[in-house]
């Protein structure tokens, strides 16, 4: 039986991973409508905790104006005020045993302005909860019969407020300012779903328009290095319109949830993970966010969202398009063209590319910001790139033509380019950490308090230990980088690190507890299954992707052998008049 061929087994590959992509991509889809809501409002997380603040034998339960918390709950409101934490003009001691003591209230400040708008005012007038002043003359035992009473009118309110607010989570039927009566009804598109999509999606973005970014600088350089990654690059170039079109699912809940707010007796209503700014006025909310209103206004929005994939789509096909008819005619007229308009394009890719950013990842916490962000971004892109190209070129060597054009100077070089890649990523994210940790502002710190406590500690600890650490030291080795097989196995292990890193980028920006408690801001619960449907989107997305960049590769020779620069098989001097193939 005859071996098959390299360019028979992309065309059976790329047939596989279609059908396959496709069928787990039709399913991901099909979950959007189906997976359970009960994360769509969200709950706020339990505030900081003061105990650790309370004298000893401070055990009874009682919330009391002085901003001590105890176990059962409930806020004491006999009518006394404890300002001063001393002891009451009456000349008696609180009948719980506490001993007010007035250093404690420096403590209260401090909590109060750390958790300001996440713990709600004990001072406030509350009619329904208002209670009749015991007379100042009355002695101890009136004074604690009417603490008795109280205390057992408080508990009865928070229990009903209790079975209240239960019956409404287990119905996802939370009432909304915004939304009136509508916030009643049923969420259409499952918030976890549109984060998995949004992670998926992003996987697959960064090798296309990376491959388009590195494509443009390969025109722009004369490194023999770039001809064998060539046509790898054009064919995950050439996916850019059907990645562009899995995007639309992002943006319907969106849309969805622009029409049903401006529609408050619509019986459906739609979470996504960009509320917090589209239901902001500019007088009410966040003082950062309303600053940012301007720009990012709905309209304006969805207007450079057209322009920046209008620009990507244009890009992509017409270098296809001139790298195509310089296979066809091998005239040097399209090589001069690419290398004309490779500048322009790259600068123009890297400005829409860093506000899309902006735009839909860094909008998801619209407190913060960071300049520095679409660079990031950017870098990750390129590591993408470079990992994938590793892996293809590493696989097509196993056979003519690319065998016979990577030697080990060649491959070392592309090695050069993923260790530098990998370098520079690290310090664009060690700079960014720097600049806000030294800052200190509390518009920019939840950022990282999101990633670097709690339950994210972890992964970001993991990120930086498997993204960086090893695969530097790895790839500090002259050898690695020349050794087909170990380099696409370091290749495969960054593109793994890669789709880790973008879920560590959307996540904690939905599900941040620790920022949350200072914001005092509602977040969703995060659970395992969150990771799962993110896991399988980036799985059938990215075999989706895989097919389509096969059966883009198979349409062309695997190498551009009428390139008029690189290609040692081709002299354009033959296409010249009186030449050979004149």
């Amino acid at each position: 039986m005859q071996a098959q061929s390299l360019p028979d087994k992309v065309a059976r590959l790329s047939k596989i991973c279609l059908v396959a992509g496709g069928i787990m991509t039709l399913i991901l889809l099909s979950l959007a409508c189906f997976m359970p809501n009960k994360y769509a409002h969200g709950i706020v997380p339990a505030p900081l905790s003061h105990k650790a603040h309370a004298p000893a034998g401070h055990d009874d339960g009682h919330e009391h104006d002085d901003g001590h918390e105890h176990d059962d709950g409930h806020e004491h409101d006999d009518g006394h005020e404890h300002d001063d934490g001393h002891e009451h003009e009456d000349g008696h001691e609180h009948d719980d045993g506490e001993d007010h003591d007035g250093a404690k209230e420096p403590q209260k400040a401090q909590g109060s302005n750390e958790l300001e708008g996440a713990i709600p005012d004990p001072d406030a007038d509350n009619p329904e909860d208002e209670e009749v002043e015991p007379p100042v003359d009355a002695d101890a035992d009136q004074l604690k019969d009417a603490g008795a009473d109280t205390d057992a009118a408080d508990g009865a309110d928070a229990a009903a407020a209790a079975d209240a607010d239960g019956a409404a989570n287990a119905d996802d039927d939370h009432a909304d300012g915004d939304h009136g009566a509508s916030m009643k009804a049923h969420n259409v598109i499952s918030r976890p779903w549109q984060e998995a999509w949004l992670i998926g999606w992003l996987f697959i973005l960064a090798p296309t328009m990376g491959s388009f970014a590195l494509l443009c600088i390969t025109h722009l350089i004369t490194g023999g290095w770039a001809f064998v990654i060539r046509r790898i690059l054009e064919a995950a170039m050439k996916t850019c319109i059907p990645v562009l079109i899995l995007f639309i699912p992002v943006v319907i809940p969106v849309i969805m949830h622009q029409s049903f707010k401006a529609n408050p007796e619509s019986t459906l209503q739609q979470v996504t993970n960009y509320d917090e700014w589209l239901d902001q006025d500019a007088e009410d909310g966040h003082s950062i966010v309303a600053t940012k209103l301007q720009y990012l206004d709905y309209g304006f929005f969805m207007v450079r969202l057209v322009i920046y994939f209008v620009l990507f789509a244009w890009f992509t096909t017409i270098f296809y398009r001139w790298s195509k008819k310089q296979d066809e005619t091998g005239n040097l007229k399209w090589r001069k063209k690419m290398k004309f308009w490779a500048g322009p394009c790259l600068l123009v890719y890297i400005l829409a590319m860093s506000f899309f950013a902006f735009d839909w990842m860094m909008s998801m916490e619209p407190e913060w910001f960071s300049s520095i962000y679409g660079v990031i971004w950017l870098i990750g892109q390129g590591v993408s790139t470079f990992a994938f190209c590793l892996v293809m070129v590493c696989w097509l060597a196993q056979a003519s033509p690319i065998k016979d054009n990577l030697p080990a100077d060649r491959l070392h070089n592309i090695g050069n380019l993923q260790f530098a890649f990998v370098i520079i990523w690290t310090y664009v994210n060690v700079a960014q950490f720097i600049i806000i940790w030294s800052a200190n502002l509390p518009e920019e710190t939840p950022w990282y308090l999101n990633r670097g406590f709690g339950m994210f500690q972890g992964l970001t600890v993991f990120l930086f230990l498997f993204q960086f650490v090893v695969p530097f030291l790895i790839l500090l080795s002259r050898h690695t980088k020349r050794h087909t097989k170990t380099i696409a196995l370091i290749a495969g292990w960054i593109l793994f690190m890669r789709a880790i890193d973008i879920i560590w980028l959307i996540h904690p920006s939905v599900h941040g507890v620790e920022a949350a408690r200072i914001l005092g801001r509602a977040v969703p619960e995060y659970s395992a299954y969150h990771v799962l449907l993110a896991v399988f989107a980036i799985i059938a997305m990215g075999t989706l992707w895989f097919g389509l960049f096969l059966h883009n590769l198979k349409k062309l020779p695997f190498l551009p052998t009428r390139d008029p620069v690189f290609s040692p098989y081709y002299d354009y001097h033959d296409d010249l008049p009186g030449g050979a193939n004149r």
